[in-house]
């Protein structure tokens, strides 16, 4: 199994092998202020997101401790890639999942993408868990 370092490591790497400045230009003209990017395009992520999850080679417990760190660059893609993971993984929600989620509206989810995929894709997961 796949330790946090492990995931973080993988999506880093990722993201800077396929960063592509010219898509950080295009899209920035969605968001409201500085665009903090590598410039993945969303099939790309979804596709590698999709490879993960197949592999079934980490817990949400794993992704959890992970989020932190991918929060922490500020880079629109490995949050979105925390965002797609957790997602991904609808069976091991818990209470604790979602208390945990809760927190990261203060600490991360400062524009509209990440906001819908929480609001559009997991929550409406917990809730039907009635978490």
């Amino acid at each position: 199994m796949k330790t946090k370092n492990d995931l973080v490591s993988e999506i880093v790497a990722f993201c800077k092998e396929n960063a592509d400045e010219a898509m950080v230009l295009k899209y920035s003209r969605y968001f409201k202020g500085e665009f903090n990017a590598y410039g993945l395009t969303n099939p790309m992520v979804n596709a590698k997101v999709k490879e993960m999850l197949r592999r079934k080679d980490f817990t949400i417990q794993t992704m959890i401790e992970a989020a932190p760190q991918l929060f922490k660059s500020g880079k629109y893609e490995e949050t979105s890639f925390a965002l797609l993971l957790l997602n991904g993984l609808p069976k091991e929600f818990s209470k604790e999942v979602f208390k945990k989620i809760e927190t990261w509206f203060t600490i991360t989810i400062h524009n509209w993408a990440h906001a819908d995929t929480l609001a559009m894709f997991t929550l409406p997961q917990l809730i039907n868990k009635k978490l």
